[in-house]
């Protein structure tokens, strides 16, 4: 039954509710405002553009700080290390996750050292990173756990790698850089240093299960030292440089395989060979270049090629099922030591030429083979090679035969042209 105390209350209800929307729409819009100004007006994080870095603590809500400025840099922006932490290590405890492309800057000419304290800088699928010098990157490992100082599930970039990264495991596998699957780019060329210690487990510069393509060439260092299986660059599917190799790439074994570089698909210089490829072991085969598939350098190998075993094979080139092609020529030097076992300079199971069956390889340079059971500077399946003036091929077993070149005969062609 309506009264006129209930007819009364009815408008006075109305107000109030008019009242709290009206302060609820207030709220709302000041929470909108405060959300766009963290987040942006379209849900994603509002991150600044450049970060500093000009402390070596660690906390990642501290401005200033190196997981900080991981978080907060814009995409593309740069992470700045500022003189304040040069000469100085920042030891992180735990991974340093690098969630968008970023670059990693060097505002001084001094040094800057991240140690990731075991963990790793895991890199987003997809994204890019540059490293500048005098900035390095290390991480050690013990116990069963692999040193992965970079690292990406997937795709990455690296548009520019001139710092200096150092992965180290007492017990299992190290990788200064490595891609579980897909393609490990680095465009911008290569610089800088990357260095793989491990006691017994394998030692890797550049390793991906997928493919490594570098561009813009490289010019610096790889070095590895262990026990078991050393490999300068790896890439399951395919190795391929564009711009020359000048730089040193050093794959050392006290008791396993040495690759300088490695492929169970193709090798590809685009741009020549000028600098120094070697793989060293004791107890195991040494091979400074080999591929399943093919081998192609074009662009003169003018620079050093050399595999040195104690007890297994040694192999300069070795290309297992596939053609070696020298495009330009030979002018640098090819060896191959093994003190207990057979050494081969070139070997390719399919051809070796200067690009096609008709065209012979230009040796102007020297290709060497020293051995115990058996030694060759050239085997191959097909040979086409012509050999100038100061050109050398060598061969010497203590053991067993040597040859200046010998063919496989399933498929006979052998042309050596003397000048």
């Amino acid at each position: 039954m309506m009264t006129l105390s209930n007819f009364m209350e009815r408008p006075m209800r109305r107000s109030a509710g008019l009242a709290r929307l009206a302060a609820s729409g207030c709220f709302l819009s000041m929470l909108f405002m405060a959300l766009c100004l963290l987040f942006g007006p379209f849900g994603a994080m509002a991150l600044a553009a450049d970060q500093n870095v000009d402390s070596t603590g660690t906390n990642p809500v501290t401005p200033g700080t190196l997981p900080y400025a991981v978080v907060n840099v814009g995409v593309g922006e740069n992470v700045i290390f500022q003189p304040a932490v040069v000469g100085q290590t920042i030891n992180l405890s735990s991974d340093l996750d690098v969630l968008r492309s970023m670059n990693f800057v060097n505002s001084s000419t001094g040094a800057v050292t991240t140690d990731i304290g075991g963990g790793s800088m895991n890199v987003a699928t997809g994204s890019t990173i540059s490293i500048d010098s005098g900035l390095t990157w290390q991480t050690t490992t013990t116990g069963v756990i692999s040193a992965r100082t970079i690292y990406g599930a997937n795709s990455f970039s690296i548009n520019g790698l001139n710092g200096t990264i150092i992965a180290t495991s007492e017990d299992m596998s190290a990788f200064a850089v490595k891609v579980e699957s897909g393609t490990l780019s680095i465009t911008g060329g290569m610089s800088g240093t990357l260095t793989g210690i491990s006691n017994t487990g394998t030692a890797n510069g550049l390793h991906s299960l997928g493919d490594v393509s570098i561009t813009g060439g490289l010019s610096g260092d790889i070095s590895n030292t262990t026990a078991s299986t050393s490999t300068g660059i790896f890439g399951n599917n395919s190795v391929s440089i564009t711009g020359d190799l000048s730089g040193n790439i050093v794959s050392n074994s006290t008791g396993g395989t040495a690759y300088g570089l490695m492929s169970n698909g193709i090798i590809t210089l685009n741009n020549g060979l000028s600098g120094d490829v070697s793989a060293t072991t004791g107890t195991a085969n040494a091979m400074a270049l080999r591929a399943i598939n093919d081998i192609t350098i074009t662009g003169a190998l003018s620079g050093n090629v050399s595999a040195n075993s104690s007890s297994g094979g040694a192999w300069g080139l070795y290309c297992t099922g596939g053609d070696i092609t020298l495009n330009d020529g030979l002018s640098g030097n090819v060896s191959a030591t093994s003190v207990n076992a057979a050494a081969y300079g070139i070997e390719a199971n399919g051809t070796l030429n200067g690009g096609d069956t008709n065209t012979p390889v230009s040796i102007s340079g020297s290709v060497i083979a020293n051995g115990a059971t058996a030694a060759a500077a050239i085997q191959g399946g097909q040979i086409n090679l012509r050999l100038e003036d100061g050109g050398t091929l060598s061969a010497v077993s203590s053991g067993g035969a040597a040859y200046e070149s010998k063919m496989q005969t399933s498929r006979p062609l052998l042309i050596i042209d003397r000048p």
